[in-house]
């Protein structure tokens, strides 16, 4: 029963291996991804409709999952996934790659985790 509570990650972690095998030959030589975690005063759906309001201001492409939202750009990816604690509030766990630069994602990263 203790992996059921692990099963929202599995779509991220899918989604991270097929961000790997769907990239040029020369994004694959070395992914460029940065991740972030933010507590949210909300419960789950709370944490995903500010996902929802964050990928409205962006104007990206975006798909839904019932844990998830992900962002696509013409050079990167991102997805938050909200996770409930024990105290009735979330954890955003936030993922951005990039094709060509760290930097690129890590600002990324810190940008959402202080809008978050």
């Amino acid at each position: 029963m203790r992996f059921i509570k692990f099963l929202p990650v599995l779509p991220t972690l899918s989604f991270l291996c097929l961000l790997a095998l769907n990239t040029p030959a020369k994004a694959q030589s070395a992914p460029l991804i940065s991740s972030g975690e933010v507590y949210v005063n909300s419960n789950t759906q709370g944490c995903l409709a500010r996902a929802d309001r964050m990928l409205q201001k962006l104007k990206v492409r975006s798909t839904r999952g019932k844990y998830h939202r992900t962002g696509f750009y013409r050079d990167g990816v991102f997805r938050v996934v909200c996770f409930p604690t024990r105290a009735g509030k979330s954890i955003a766990m936030i993922f951005a790659a990039h094709n060509r630069s760290q930097s690129v994602a890590n600002s990324f990263i810190n940008r959402v985790l202080k809008d978050f």
